[in-house]
C-alpha cells in the first residue's frame, strides 16, 4: 500500500461479528465541505463513545485510519444492528474526505482494492442507499470503481519533496486543504503536516481548509509572515496576514477574506507552489 495505515484508534461504537457476512462497501463523506471538518476532528468524533456512531475506515489523500476492524460492524449507516441491514450489518463503511481532491480519491481507490482483495469483489453503495440521508454528497462512485479496477502501482497521492519536474501537481482547485499546506510546508522548509497549526479563527481565514482551530500559531504562518514584514501576532494567519496573502496572490486585498473554494487567490497560489515557489 502506498498511503498511510493508521492502527492507532480503537471506536467503542460497534457490534462485534460478522453474522450476516459482508456484502457492501459504503461510501460516506465527514461532513458538507463548508462547514471544514478535519482527519482528526473527524475520528475524535467516531471514536467518542457519547457519539453513538463510527465507520470502518477514515480516508483522505495519502492516509487512513481503521478505527472499527472490519470484521466487526460500525455503526455508520442509520439503518439498524441485528436486522440484516445493507450498511450496517453487511457493509464496510468509508467516511472520506469531502474535499474529494485527486489524492483522496486514488486513495480511497487504492483502500477499495485492498478491500476487495480481502473481501471478495464488493460492490459499491452510498450512505443514502442505507438510510435517509444526503451522505456522501456529490462522491462519484463510478470513478472510485474504475479507479479501483484499474490500480496495479498506485502513485503515492501525497508527494513527499518540494515541487520540481518529477512532483505529482497539484490540482488547482482553489481550496486550500492540507495537500495544498502540505506543499507551501515542504517548499518553506517547516514540517509538512499539512495543517496550518494553532489559529484563531476569523472570518478572514475561515475557509482555509487546513487550518486547526486554537492558539500556538503555525511554522509556517511565521515563515510567511516574515516576507509580509509581519511583527503582530506573526504565527497567526488573522486579517493583517490574509490582506498581505492577498495582495501577494491577487495584486488587491479584495473583501479582505479567503472566499470559499474556489478562491482565486488560493487557485494563484496553488499554481505557484506547482512550480516550487511561493513569492514573486
Amino acid at each position: 500500500m502506498t498511503y498511510q495505515d493508521i492502527t492507532t484508534y480503537n471506536s467503542p461504537n460497534y457490534t462485534s461479528g460478522r453474522p450476516y457476512g459482508i456484502h457492501y462497501i459504503v461510501i460516506h463523506w465527514w461532513d458538507d465541505p463548508s462547514n471544514h471538518p478535519m482527519f482528526d476532528a473527524v475520528i475524535n468524533t467516531l471514536c467518542n463513545p457519547k457519539r453513538g456512531a463510527s465507520a470502518h475506515y477514515i480516508a483522505e489523500a495519502g492516509r487512513v485510519a481503521c478505527i472499527v476492524d472490519p470484521d466487526d460492524r460500525a455503526w455508520h449507516a442509520g439503518d439498524g444492528v441485528g436486522v440484516g441491514s445493507k450498511g450496517n450489518d453487511k457493509g464496510i463503511g468509508i467516511e472520506c474526505n469531502p474535499r474529494q481532491s485527486d489524492g483522496d480519491y486514488a486513495t480511497i481507490a487504492e483502500l477499495i482494492r485492498d478491500l476487495r482483495a480481502m473481501y471478495g469483489d464488493l460492490p459499491l453503495i452510498r450512505h443514502r442507499d442505507c438510510s435517509s440521508t444526503q451522505c456522501p454528497g456529490t462522491y462519484d462512485l463510478d470513478r472510485l470503481d474504475k479507479l479501483a479496477r484499474g490500480l496495479t502501482a498506485p502513485a503515492n497521492p501525497v508527494p513527499t519533496q518540494p515541487a520540481t519536474s518529477g512532483t505529482t501537481k497539484l490540482e488547482v482547485d482553489g481550496s486550500w486543504g492540507p495537500l495544498t499546506m502540505k506543499r507551501a510546508q515542504e517548499i518553506a522548509g517547516t514540517t509538512p503536516d499539512g495543517i496550518m497549526s494553532g489559529q484563531i479563527k476569523c472570518d478572514a481565514n475561515a475557509n482555509i481548509y487546513a487550518a486547526q482551530w486554537g492558539t500556538g500559531g503555525s511554522d509556517w504562518v511565521e515563515w510567511a509572515s516574515k516576507h509580509f514584514g509581519i511583527t503582530d501576532r506573526p504565527r497567526n494567519a488573522g486579517p493583517d496576514f490574509i490582506r498581505h496573502f492577498l495582495i501577494e496572490m491577487n495584486g488587491y486585498s479584495g473583501n479582505g477574506v479567503i472566499d470559499p473554494a474556489p478562491s482565486q487567490a488560493v487557485k494563484e497560489f496553488q499554481r505557484r507552489l506547482n512550480d516550487g515557489r511561493i513569492f514573486n
